[in-house]
Order: C-alpha cells, then sequence, then structure tokens
C-alpha cells in the first residue's frame, strides 16, 4: 500500500477512488474523488504482437484509456502491421447505448463508419505515423461533456487533435478511472 492510500474506500462506484465529469449531478461529484480528468503520457512502444487470430488484432495495442463501471468513454490505440515501418494512432468511442464510434487520429487504419467500423482496414504504412522506439505523447482530456485527444511528438509539437461530443453517451452519472500502459484488448 503506498503512504496516504486509504483501503478502506470502495474502487467501485463513485467514491473517493473514481471520478466523474462536471456534466455529473452535484450530488455525485461531491462523492467522487475527483471531477474531470487528464491523462498523459509520454512513451515509445517498442513491440507489438506478430501474430493473432485475428488479422484486426495483429500489432494492435491499447497505450491508455478511461475505463468506466461496464463501458469505456476511450481505448486509444497505437497498431502497426509487421511490414509497415510506422504504426497509427485511433481510439474507440464507446457510447453506452450506441455503436463505437472509431476515429484517425494518425494513419488511416480502421474504418470509422458502417459494417466494418473499428476492424483494420488493410491501410498501408501510414507517412504520418509512430515508428516502434520512437517517443511521442498524447493527452486525453475529459471535461464536461467534450472528450479531447491530443498527439505530440517527441518535440512537443501536436500532430493530431480530435474532439469527441459525448452529451449522449451515456456516461454523465457514470463513475471514471484511468488505465495507462500498454496491453492488449477488445
Amino acid at each position: 500500500m503506498s503512504p496516504g492510500s486509504n483501503s478502506s474506500i470502495n474502487t467501485k462506484g463513485i467514491t473517493g477512488n473514481n471520478w466523474v465529469f462536471s456534466s455529473s449531478t452535484v450530488e455525485n461529484q461531491q462523492k467522487a474523488g475527483a471531477i474531470d480528468g487528464v491523462l498523459k503520457a509520454t512513451l515509445k512502444v517498442n513491440r507489438v504482437t506478430e501474430t493473432s487470430g485475428s488479422k484486426e488484432q495483429v500489432g494492435r495495442i491499447i497505450i491508455g484509456q478511461i475505463h468506466a463501471s461496464d463501458d469505456e468513454p476511450i481505448r486509444l490505440y497505437y497498431h502497426k502491421q509487421p511490414d509497415h515501418r510506422k504504426g497509427a494512432i485511433y481510439f474507440a468511442h464507446e457510447p453506452r447505448y450506441s455503436q463505437e464510434l472509431y476515429i484517425n487520429m494518425i494513419g488511416n487504419y480502421v474504418d470509422e463508419k458502417g459494417s466494418a467500423v473499428g476492424k483494420y482496414n488493410g491501410a498501408s504504412s501510414p507517412s504520418n505515423g509512430i515508428a516502434l522506439d520512437e517517443e511521442f505523447s498524447y493527452k486525453i482530456e475529459a471535461r464536461g461533456n467534450s472528450l479531447k485527444v491530443d498527439l505530440y511528438d517527441n518535440e512537443g509539437e501536436n500532430i493530431a487533435s480530435e474532439e469527441v461530443d459525448m452529451t449522449r453517451s451515456g456516461f454523465a452519472n457514470d463513475w471514471m478511472y484511468f488505465k495507462a500502459g500498454v496491453y492488449s484488448g477488445k
């Protein structure tokens, strides 16, 4: 247990261990550990999977996300195919009551509409992508009903920015927590 931590506070629900959007009720805001949130990370991806039972999963990892009680307002992906020099970055926004929305940041790796939504579309190596072992940064910012993602190159220059209106996403009165790191996922 880290200094100052309180293991008596439940990790699930609207408690001091989680946060809510400022679009949540005043009562929820008072019970939460924080209101709105920002996740910033600087990283290098050194390796990705080269095999999988699904072509969409080859080379795809999650590098950060906001998790809610059952769904994710955002999953930020790095995706590099084995024969590509650089990888793409995109994210999924998973509204509670409708179809996931995929948004390409750099490299057009995923279809954003239709029956192929969220699937690798066979795009070529992105000229504006991120190579393995190349440092980059991201910032995920949630304020009220706004979800904004910014990508930065290794010199701190903004290379992509996207924003999603979450007014109808169903997360206003849900509890949130950040997950950072590199892991495989759906």
